[in-house]
């Protein structure tokens, strides 16, 4: 067995692992973005409900004064 080989089966363990290791984060990560995601479609909303609030405020104050 050549070092280039004996060296391919000694990280192959090691590889496992750190694929094991790395799958919460992975999931921390996807959890976080998503998160951000929702957050962002809140104010989203939000902006939007502002926005129909101030025109249905305007749209009254002008039926007021011009009847």
């Amino acid at each position: 067995m050549s070092d280039h080989e004996h060296g391919l089966l000694i990280l192959a363990p090691d590889f496992d692992q750190l694929v094991l290791n790395d799958a919460p984060g992975q999931r921390i990560q996807r959890a976080e973005q998503q998160l951000r995601d929702a957050l962002e479609e809140v104010e989203s909303l939000k902006r939007r409900l502002e926005l129909e609030n101030q025109y249905r405020g305007i749209t009254a104050l002008a039926k007021w004064m011009y009847g």
